[in-house]
């Protein structure tokens, strides 16, 4: 069936229809496999490979739930395929759907991952990387053993090879220990998050941004490709609701970032641009703070975010007063400062300065920009109303009654008058 829920639910039915009988003779059913099953099956993993997960359930549905019952009907499926690529297709479908490993069956699995990694086909080299994962977990060492013919594939110009290769290096740092072979299996991480292609990046930044806290050295790489993708990318990874660009056919499980990723990345952020000495930002990298700055927020990060506030407070000022990003910055600024309270008012003498740049000549849409910030922030009350009362009392009172400032200063006078 075409339809993926007509499809769905045949599978369904045959699956059922093997679980039973499986449960009343296992031998029956693995002969009724081999003698029927594969004979319809087959064909239709050729035919319709985009079934192929829900085909290869009902396979296994008629297989002994052993180790042994397992290997012997990978045996069979390869034999009645008779395509080493369709058979190591199914591989990378078959493996998600193990429940355990013993050595023998382990052993199989990486034996012919071993073979896909040197085929010609790219695809094939994606489907045995994206099998190593799943074993990581069930041998770390076995996968760690592997590094030399992974750094072979750091130059492969496949989109979907250097994907998975940032999967499984992150699979490989995350799942146990890597000893001497640390900074080596980071650099093939490294290799995807610096790769040209938008959907490899996206993977690499989703599976290293986790790692950031127990490797920090990732995370200058993990900014330079954020900044670098595509903005309805960007967006998506960054968790923001817009109209994205969907990621190609099996990245729509890429995640976004963790929320606990925000701090160090936009410390990094700021930190690089001192480094490189940029006067001010570019609009990618207000974008990425314009998220980063939009929570959630921990509690326990106030300080950190506090001394951020305080790094970044020049090219916030900048950003303000400059028409293609004043609404940006503000819009990042907003939810910081209502987190932060009293924390945030050691920033108001930036925005003091950006008032005294802006009015009476800046640009408009930057005084409507900075007026708006003002205005929101007073919405939420003390400590801001008494902090932007005297942002505004230090203004020229002739200056202020001739611009769009007069609006927020008459409502302060009302607010500080109750």
């Amino acid at each position: 069936a075409e339809h993926p829920a007509a499809a769905a639910a045949a599978a369904d039915t045959l699956a059922a229809t093997g679980r039973a009988l499986l449960s009343r003779d296992a031998t029956t059913a693995g002969q009724l496999l081999a003698d029927f099953g594969f004979p319809v099956l087959v064909p239709l993993l050729k035919a319709a490979p985009h079934h192929a997960t829900l085909l290869l359930e009902v396979v296994y549905a008629f297989t002994a739930p052993t180790d042994d019952g397992h290997i012997g009907t990978l045996k069979l499926l390869h034999d009645a395929l008779c395509d080493q690529q369709a058979f190591l297709f199914c591989l990378a479908k078959l493996v998600r759907l193990e429940k355990s490993f013993s050595d023998e069956l382990l052993d199989l699995y990486v034996y012919y991952a071993v073979i896909a990694l040197s085929m010609p086909s790219a695809r094939v080299r994606a489907s045995a990387l994206s099998m190593l994962p799943v074993l990581c977990g069930s041998s770390h060492a076995l996968v760690l053993d592997m590094l030399p013919r992974l750094q072979v594939l750091v130059e492969d110009s496949w989109w979907e090879v250097r994907a998975q290769l940032a999967r499984v290096a992150a699979a490989l740092l995350s799942g146990g220990d890597c000893g001497p072979l640390t900074a080596s299996v980071t650099g093939v991480l490294c290799s995807s998050l610096d790769c040209r292609s938008p959907a490899a990046q996206a993977t690499a930044l989703s599976v290293a941004s986790p790692l950031l806290a127990d490797l920090p050295s990732l995370t200058t790489p993990c900014v330079t490709a954020l900044v670098a993708l595509p903005p309805q990318q960007r967006a998506l990874l960054l968790g923001q609701k817009c109209d994205t660009m969907p990621l190609p056919v099996g990245f729509e499980d890429v995640s976004p970032l963790p929320a606990g990723s925000y701090l160090p990345i936009a410390v990094e952020l700021i930190a690089s641009a001192k480094a490189s000495a940029l006067d001010r930002l570019g609009r990618s990298q207000v974008e990425v703070l314009a998220a980063l700055c939009s929570g959630p927020f921990d509690a326990n990060d106030e300080d950190a975010w506090r001394t951020w506030l305080a790094e970044a407070k020049d090219y916030c000022c900048a950003a303000l007063c400059d028409e293609k990003l004043c609404e940006l910055m503000a819009t990042a600024l907003l939810p910081l400062f209502t987190f932060l309270g009293e924390g945030s008012l050691p920033g108001f003498p930036t925005l003091l300065s950006s008032l005294r740049i802006l009015f009476p000549e800046g640009a408009a849409a930057c005084q409507e920009a900075m007026v708006e910030f003002l205005d929101r922030l007073l919405d939420s009350g003390a400590p801001f109303a008494a902090a932007i009362a005297s942002l505004v009392g230090g203004l020229d009172r002739d200056l202020v009654k001739t611009s769009a400032l007069s609006r927020l200063v008459e409502r302060v006078e009302r607010e500080t008058s109750k």
